[in-house]
C-alpha cells in the first residue's frame, strides 16, 4: 500500500541518495554491464532502465512462462508498474540521516494516508534484516554489483537499526503495535502450539505447559499484546480451527489478533505438473493471469461475539483453569471454552 509514496522518491533524482546504486557505469542502452541482477526491464513495449540496485525475481513474469511460479504474468504488450522505472525491488541505503527520518515520518508515519495517521492502521510488520551478508531475502548479486566493502555493510545495518529502533519508537507513541511488540512474536505465523498433524506450530507438547503459565492471574501471557496465528493448509483451508479458536480464547488478555499473520494472497506456485526437474508437487490452480487460487477464508465462528471472561479485570480473576490433567476451561459472559490438549480439540459452548 505504500507503493505510491516510495515511488515519489524514486522517480525524483533528488532523492536518489536514499537507494543504491549500481557501481558500474550505465552502457549506452541502459544496462550495466556484467550485473548480477538486471537493471532493464521490458514493459508496455518500452525497455526501462535505471542506474537504482534493483532486483526483479518478484515481478511478474512476460511473457508467461512455461512453469508458472505463483508471482503471476503480464498480458501483452508487457508489464506496466506505473512509473519510470522498471518494477522490481530496490534498497534503502540506511546509511542516509534523511532516508531514516523520511522512513519514520513519511513511509509509516504517513503513507499516502495508509501509515499511522489512518485510524485503521493498527501497527507494522518490521520484517528482515541487514546483517554481515547483506539485507535478508536478497537474491544475490549485491556486493558484487555495488560493490560494498565489509565497513558498508556495517555502516548500512548500523543505519538499519538506527532507523528501525525509531520506527518502534515512534508507533508505540502512536498507540500502534509492531510484530516484535507481541509477547509470541517469533510464532506470529502460527499458534504457539497446535493440534496434532497441525502445519504451523510449535509442537503439541508445549500445550498443557503452555496453558498452565497462561491459567496463572498475572501472567506475561494475557497482559501482553497476543498476536495468535491459525493453523492452514496452506490453501486457505483451516483444519484446526476449534483448537486454535479455543486456545486463543483461552489465553488472551485486552490486545489480542487472531489470523493468517504475515501469509500472502497467494500461493509459492501454481500450475499442473509435469514440472521440469521430474517432481509432481501438489499445487494450487493458476487463475487468469498466473496467481495461485488460494482460497483465504473467514468462517462464522470469528464473527460471534463470545463476551469478556467472567471476572476479568477483577484481581486474580477470569483466567483458564485446568479442571483435569491437561484439559482447560474458561468462561465467558457468553460461552465456555474448552481446551483438551491430549485430545488435541477444542470446543465452545455458546451460552444462549
Amino acid at each position: 500500500m505504500w507503493f505510491p509514496v516510495v515511488r515519489k522518491v524514486l522517480e525524483d533524482e533528488a532523492y536518489s541518495g536514499f537507494f543504491l546504486h549500481y557501481k558500474a557505469a550505465q552502457l549506452p542502452n541502459g544496462s550495466i554491464p556484467g550485473a548480477r541482477q538486471a537493471n532493464c526491464a521490458l514493459e508496455q513495449g518500452k525497455r526501462l532502465c535505471t542506474n537504482l540496485y534493483c532486483d526483479l525475481n518478484c515481478n511478474p513474469a512476460y511473457p508467461k512462462p512455461a512453469y508458472p511460479d505463483g508471482k503471476g504474468w503480464c498480458s501483452p504488450p508487457g508489464c506496466n508498474f506505473g512509473g519510470k522505472l522498471p518494477g522490481g525491488e530496490y534498497y534503502f541505503d540506511f546509511r542516509n540521516a534523511s532516508l531514516r527520518e523520511w522512513f519514520v515520518s513519511t513511509y509509516l508515519g504517513d503513507g499516502d494516508d495508509n501509515g499511522l495517521q489512518n485510524a485503521n492502521v493498527d501497527g507494522f510488520f518490521l520484517d528482515d534484516r541487514w546483517g554481515r551478508k547483506g539485507p535478508s531475502e536478497s537474491p544475490g548479486g549485491l556486493f558484487k554489483d555495488i560493490r560494498l566493502a565489509a565497513a558498508d555493510v556495517d555502516d548500512i545495518g548500523k543505519g538499519y537499526r538506527q532507523a528501525v529502533s525509531a520506527a518502534q519508537r515512534a508507533i508505540v507513541e502512536a498507540g500502534a503495535y509492531t510484530w516484535q511488540s507481541m509477547a509470541n512474536s517469533a510464532t506470529a505465523a502460527r499458534a504457539p502450539f497446535g493440534a496434532a498433524g497441525a502445519r504451523h506450530h510449535n509442537g503439541q507438547l508445549n500445550c498443557s505447559a503452555y496453558m498452565r503459565k497462561a491459567c496463572v492471574a498475572g501472567n506475561s501471557i494475557s497482559a501482553s499484546p497476543l498476536f495468535y496465528g491459525l493453523d492452514h493448509d496452506g490453501g486457505g483451508g483451516l483444519p484446526h480451527l476449534s483448537f486454535d479458536l479455543a486456545a486463543f480464547l483461552m489465553v488472551r488478555g485486552d490486545f489480542a489478533w487472531l489470523g493468517y499473520s504475515w501469509m500472502g494472497c497467494d500461493a509459492a506456485a501454481c500450475g499442473a505438473p509435469p514440472w521440469p526437474n521430474g517432481s509432481n508437487p501438489a499445487r494450487a490452480p493458476c487463475d487468469a493471469i498466473g496467481r495461485a487460487r488460494v482460497n483465504w477464508q473467514f468462517p462464522p465462528e470469528l464473527e460471534r461475539d463470545y463476551g469478556a471472561p467472567v471476572g476479568w479485570g477483577n484481581q486474580w480473576g477470569g483466567n483458564c483453569t485446568e479442571k483435569a490433567p491437561g484439559v482447560f476451561e474458561r468462561e465467558y459472559t457468553g460461552a465456555v471454552v474448552k481446551l483438551d490438549c491430549a485430545a488435541g480439540t477444542g470446543s465452545i459452548v455458546m451460552k444462549i
